[in-house]
């Protein structure tokens, strides 16, 4: 694709925002033409260039994708199904706009505050603003480029200070038509001492080709902890590229799950820094894709400061002609002494024509560190099959322990239960296509 029809492609997205953009917060208008101007410098990325060798988005680039009409898809539920947490405060969003009657939200009487970005108050502009152009202003990802250009809709999460939200927060996100695209942003603001729990949850209509491009951008203040959950449930006809920048003061903590289960072409891409002594962030991922799926994770890991701790564990099961991809970046500052990392990706290869490519890397600039970094793919165990075959266990059945067993390892260690039992549903009902 030539320099100019990135450009055209992106222009006509925007005037189509602009035909029918509902209002919002002024420093919106201008954060988006400079996110425009530099796409239009760099455009949509090429299997040339390193970070996207494994990954071809040029059917992502070659479509005229639209934006929803008023009222589309708003009869395609109920979604009382996919919800992650019964018991979760939740937004939800049909082909990108809200849907109050299908939320629910915290009432007034709570202290934190859950907003649309559409409609955001005076308390939470600036901290908003500052974050959203520092990212937009930093980042060279693509699909995050076109996130801040194009976004119309999302939510803005901010914790005060010395708060525990024990209630899981979910932002629920449902297509339901053909040729849709989205862009939704998620602002996760999480003060000194505090705690809370995020759910990000994507899905669509099956059968429906449809983007999905959202953005996240989270700070977790000093002292405070984060769990976040990304369950990527689309159809297994759309495209889904996200992009999520996470902030750690001192201390502070964060835990991110990503499962990923639906979606023609899905690519993540992760960076946390550590920017706090003391700071800790634990990311793990469970993905099973089937027939012609490709999955893709980026992570970087960026330790900034002394006494910072990270932990990756990222889990593949591929079958048919699946392909995954794992590309995980771990970087220590000089400044960052006592850097504990540790990073793994394990693939497991159910068919003969399924591919994994791992590529963890370490970048060090300190002398005083531990880490640690490998990928592995192979297929299941024969010894550990043959064993379960002598002990009287027909061979379909030794084949889902064993996957079981496998893909444990990630389900076990989730924190929320609703979402470990999700986790685990989904990991039974991929399997089950194996019998």
């Amino acid at each position: 694709m030539s320099e100019s029809s990135h450009g055209s492609w992106i222009d006509l997205h925007r005037e189509a925002m602009r035909s029918a953009r509902p209002a919002g917060p002024d420093f919106l208008e201008p954060l988006r033409a400079a996110a425009h101007a530099r796409f239009r410098e760099r455009g949509f990325p090429t299997l040339r260039q390193e970070r996207w060798r494994f990954t071809d988005v040029s059917a992502v680039a070659e479509t005229a994708w639209r934006r929803a009409a008023e009222g589309e898809g708003e009869t395609a539920l109920p979604l009382e199904d996919l919800h992650a947490d019964p018991a979760a405060y939740r937004l939800v969003f049909v082909n990108g706009r809200f849907s109050a009657s299908r939320s629910r939200l915290p009432g007034a009487e709570t202290s934190f505050s859950v907003q649309r970005l559409s409609a955001l108050n005076d308390g939470v502009l600036e901290p908003t603003a500052r974050r959203m152009a520092e990212t937009a202003g930093r980042t060279e990802e693509p699909f995050a480029l076109i996130n801040s250009a194009l976004a119309e809709e999302g939510v803005v999460i901010t914790i005060p200070d010395h708060m525990a939200v024990l209630v899981p927060l979910e932002i629920l996100h449902y297509v339901d038509g053909d040729g849709i695209a989205l862009h939704p942003r998620v602002v996760m603001i999480v003060g000194e001492q505090s705690e809370a729990l995020l759910i990000e949850s994507y899905a669509g209509k099956n059968g429906q080709r449809y983007f999905t491009n959202p953005a996240a951008d989270v700070v977790v203040g000093r002292g405070s902890k984060l769990d976040h959950y990304l369950l990527q449930r689309e159809s297994a006809s759309a495209y889904h590229l996200s992009y999520t920048r996470a902030t750690l003061g001192r201390e502070a903590r964060y835990r991110r799950f990503a499962l990923d289960m639906g979606g023609r072409l899905v690519r993540h891409d992760l960076e946390v820094e550590l920017d706090g002594e003391g700071a800790e962030a634990s990311l793990s991922g469970l993905y099973m894709p089937a027939g012609r799926q490709h999955i893709d994770h980026h992570t970087t890991l960026r330790h900034l400061q002394p006494h910072t701790f990270s932990r990756q564990l990222y889990k593949g099961v591929l079958q048919d002609k699946a392909h995954s991809v794992f590309n995980g970046r771990i970087y220590v500052a000089r400044e960052a002494q006592r850097t504990d990392a540790i990073q793994h990706n394990r693939n497991l290869l159910l068919s003969d024509d399924a591919l994994a490519d791992s590529q963890p890397q370490l970048e060090i600039f300190a002398d005083d560190v531990r880490c640690t970094h490998g990928g592995t793919v192979g297929q299941l165990d024969q010894e550990g099959l043959f064993y379960l075959r002598s002990r009287g266990i027909g061979a379909d059945l030794a084949r889902q322990i064993m996957v079981h067993a496998f893909a444990g390892e990630i389900t076990g260690g989730i924190g929320l239960a609703p979402v470990r039992e999700l986790a685990e549903a989904v990991v039974n009902e991929r399997l089950g296509r194996e019998e």
